[in-house]
């Protein structure tokens, strides 16, 4: 529900309560709300007075008035609730008529929907969107329009119509499935026929379909809303496309998505998809002899230009322990050029250096990061080149003049060869250092240039790409995660075939087709629905996902939340999950987020950020607001990265102002405002990291004592500096605060161009969250590159739509590997067994011509023996 508890104008605000629902009449919008949870009981008009000289819409006195072929019935009810799960809706019912012995149809209309007055020439044109939410324990359907409270037929005057009892304008239909809430939405656009002094056709109205003689229709109705769209007609026609605004995948919501069935590989779980990887470079290196050294360490610490200094940043020279190096140059980048290689550090080859045209030289250097960087990956990057130093002629085009290294906290070696001539070195080349890709310190040392002539050609020589640690075919990590998945991630199955009469029945065909996982296979979407316009798009979702969340969207950008542009985009986007068979799991991302303090997100609380009182109020009105706007959302990150930003205290504003206490508030209200909800705590942790234990465990630790929180959110950005072991280790210290551990904004961080360097890396962190135990969703953080001409971290498709080497991973794995499909018969006892993946099947039986199909949850903890009688 969409409740407004507080709009603010610049001249004047009217509110208007009154029992049947709430108004906001401000500046042409007039907006309608009503979740019936505090309704002491429904005002029902009995009959309209025959001595009325015109019809009317608007009521101080009645909630609504029930007519139809036989009036239903309406009364509050706490049967179902969609608005929170507890409380209260309109209960509507047909019952069986005396005088025809049928369920008969009828109409339940609802006053004060559209306006506080009548309708009149000022009202034509005017465009209303709105939706409600209906429950029905059984398939049905209904329909919506806008009529008159009744024909002018019951009324004195001389002008008469029928649209009390038929619809004006053609109403929409609706299918509702059973046991699910389903969004209704309704959009209208008042002519001049509506607002006629006498008709006043402006009556909102839901119709029950009609029964038969032994049955009739039970609905629950919740969350109504109705609001101006400012007669955008492309709203009005939105509704003729689907039920949410986006087109549908799927014809019903209770229909089984169309999953993948045709695979590269067979579904064994260790007959996996590996992809070719560069031989590892210090091993090539050992390998190759007979290179001069040029210049040395000791020539590359001191250099013969530089730029960009002090305004980017500086460096020093210090001491180094355990490499085989003693000294290594570190730099400080404290602001980021618009262009990287304005902060540079240089070091001229020697005027007499002597080579021919196609001659290899190869640069060799140890790298590190000290601290800053990517604040996702936790990695720094740090750019190597080999120019020329009139500027004039682009070594580049000849060779690979210029790389840049991604790098973690250990040590790494880089290299970069290059083939080089005389004419592109006519003025001298020199060897270029570029530190300013993030704010970060960053050391290199051992640096050595080193001379091969024609011994070896450039692509024989080491090339920076290299595998990680536990990659190869055979890992024992691996094939330890693997038997470890087959043991916590399956069980058991067991169908028993009997007759009507009990006796079991032997030698029966047994089909096991699971149609969905009980993991959360997400993805984190475009936050509007421009992302959904392309009908791939939308098939995507459906067919790899179960899940849905959104990259952006939920962030509290102003303080007038009610106005938030994105927040409709976001209704939109829901009521298409729960419409398409994405909505296991919804994740809103996120409640808070402590940033630094020139960030936009910051600086909507600039006029109350020194008053702590009026900033935890005015945060604790947000959340309350996003838990009554957005019902359907299960999961929410209340706070993002709080850990990782506590070394850092310009990047969060609320902690270094008033400390981590600041965050008990914030947890506490989303507790009690969103009792149904998961709770997440989010951050990018690793255990391996000096972060983790200089910060985020310290705070990990405070957290789960003084937060009320469900879910430890753990960011999934794999890049060049994580292996499969350490994800592991890593989910296994989370693992041991007790609490559930939900993957968020897989992606592979800085890998973007090698592209089997992603699958593999892609491969093995899937490997490695599911075969552990807390881990019960892996989101996607989007899933196709945004560009034709750049590929990106996200794994599963190109921009074209042609599928990654990792999006065939993906594929493999959870609709493969981990998914159950098997066939049998039953032994003489009538039974049949085999182990299945935790989800959702479709089990059919089959003996002697008859067949018998059931749908079945399988889950984690249960007996999951199912007993077909045949």
């Amino acid at each position: 529900m969409k409740q407004k508890n507080t709009v603010v104008f610049i001249v004047i605000t009217i509110l208007y309560q009154f029992m049947i629902g709430t108004y906001i009449n401000a500046a042409a919008a007039i907006i309608f709300n009503q979740n019936f949870d505090s309704l002491p009981d429904l005002r029902i008009m009995l009959a309209p007075d025959k001595n009325r000289k015109v019809n009317f819409i608007f009521s101080e006195e009645y909630d609504i008035y029930l007519d139809g072929t036989q009036s239903p019935k309406a009364e509050l009810s706490s049967d179902y609730n969609h608005t929170a799960g507890s409380g209260k809706s309109l209960k509507l019912y047909n019952y069986q008529a005396k005088w025809n012995k049928k369920y008969n149809s009828g109409r339940l209309k609802f006053f004060n929907v559209f306006k506080r007055g009548n309708l009149d020439a000022s009202d034509i044109g005017k465009s209303f969107c709105g939706s409600f939410w209906v429950y029905s324990e059984e398939t049905t359907s209904l329909s919506a329009s806008v009529m008159s409270i009744a024909n002018t037929s019951t009324m004195s005057g001389e002008n008469k119509n029928a649209y009390g009892g038929s619809t004006y304008k053609k109403g929409i239909s609706y299918n509702i499935p059973a046991k699910t809430w389903t969004e209704c939405i309704f959009n209208y656009k008042f002519d001049k026929g509506n607002v006629n002094e006498i008709y006043q056709i402006g009556i909102f109205t839901i119709m029950l379909p009609e029964g038969t003689s032994e049955k009739g229709t039970v609905i629950y109705i919740d969350d109504i809303s109705m609001h101006r769209c400012e007669n955008k007609t492309e709203k009005i026609e939105a509704a003729t496309v689907s039920t949410t605004g986006i087109p549908n995948v799927l014809s019903d919501p209770a229909a089984k998505r169309p999953v993948p069935t045709v695979f590269k590989k067979s579904s064994r779980i260790d007959d996996l998809l590996y992809f070719d990887m560069p031989a590892d470079p210090d091993t090539v290196f050992r390998k190759i002899s007979n290179g001069t050294v040029i210049l040395k360490q000791e020539a590359f610490l001191q250099p013969s230009s530089t730029e960009g200094m002090p305004d980017y940043g500086s460096y020093q020279i210090i001491e180094v322990n355990g490499m085989p190096f003693k000294k290594a140059i570190r730099f400080t980048c404290t602001v980021v050029p618009e262009k990287a290689w304005k902060f540079n550090y240089r070091v001229h080859l020697p005027p007499g250096f002597i080579y021919e045209d196609n001659d290899t030289v190869l640069i060799r250097a140890y790298v590190r990061l000290l601290s800053g960087g990517d604040f996702d990956t936790k990695t720094g990057r740090l750019g190597i080149s080999l120019g020329e130093r009139s500027h004039v002629v682009k070594i580049g085009t000849l060779g690979r003049g210029t790389a840049v290294y991604t790098m973690g906290e250990e040590w790494i070696t880089v290299y970069l060869p290059v083939k080089i001539n005389r004419e592109a070195g006519a003025a001298g080349y020199y060897v270029g250092i570029n530190p300013g890709y993030h704010e970060q310190v960053v050391e290199i040392g051992g640096i050595e240039f080193i001379f091969y002539g024609k011994k070896y050609p450039v692509e024989k020589l080491p090339q920076s790409s290299r595998g990680y640690k536990g990659y190869e075919v055979g890992a024992s990590w691996r094939k330890e995660a693997l038997a470890k998945i087959e043991h916590i991630r399956k069980n058991n199955i067991t169908i028993i075939v009997n007759t009507a009469d009990g006796k079991p029945v032997a030698d029966a065909d047994v089909k096991i087709a699971m149609y969905e996982h009980e993991f959360n296979f997400s993805l984190a979407a475009g936050a509007s629905r421009k992302s959904f316009k392309s009908e791939q798009y939308r098939n995507s979702i459906v067919t790899y996902f179960n899940s849905l969340g959104t990259e952006g969207g939920f962030h509290r950008t102003q303080l007038d939340d009610e106005n938030t542009p994105a927040y409709s985009e976001l209704d939109t986007i829901i009521a298409w999950a729960y419409a398409n068979g994405v909505s296991k799991n919804i994740r809103g991302h996120a409640l808070m987020w402590d940033v630094a303090e020139d960030s936009a997100r910051i600086q909507i609380y600039k006029d109350i950020l020194h008053d702590k009182v009026a900033l935890q109020q005015s945060i604790k009105n947000h959340i309350i607001y996003m838990a009554k706007r957005f019902p359907r959302v299960t999961d929410w990150d209340v706070s993002n990265e709080d850990s990782s930003r506590k070394n850092f205290p310009a990047l969060n504003t609320f902690k270094r102002l008033y400390g981590d206490t600041i965050l008990v508030d914030w947890y506490q209200c989303a507790r009690k405002a969103l009792p149904q909800a998961k709770l997440a705590l989010t951050d990018g942790f690793d255990s391996s990291s000096a972060l983790f234990k200089q910060a985020q465990k310290p705070f990990l630790d405070w957290a789960v004592t003084n937060l009320t929180f469900d879910v430890i959110g753990q960011q999934g950005h794999v890049g060049y500096d994580k292996t499969p072991e350490n994800i592991i280790k890593t989910m296994a210290e989370l693992a041991r605060y007790g609490k559930t551990v939900r993957v968020t904004e897989f992606d592979t961080g800085t890998i973007a161009d090698d592209v089997n360097y992603q699958a593999n890396i892609v491969r093995d962190a899937m490997i490695a969250y599911f075969s552990d135990e807390s881990v019960d969703t892996l989101q996607l953080w989007g899933h196709r590159d945004h560009s034709p001409t750049e590929k990106s971290s996200r794994i599963m498709f190109f921009y074209d739509w042609k599928m990654k080497p990792a999006g065939y991973v993906y594929e493999d794995l959870v609709y493969n590997k981990w998914w159950t499909r098997d066939t049998g018969k039953t032994d003489t006892k009538g039974n049949y067994t085999t182990r299945g993946y935790y989800g959702d099947y479709t089990i059919t039986v089959t003996k002697n011509g008859k067949t018998k199909t059931v749908d079945v949850p399988c889950r984690k903890g249960k007996n999951n023996t199912i007993i077909i009688t045949l």
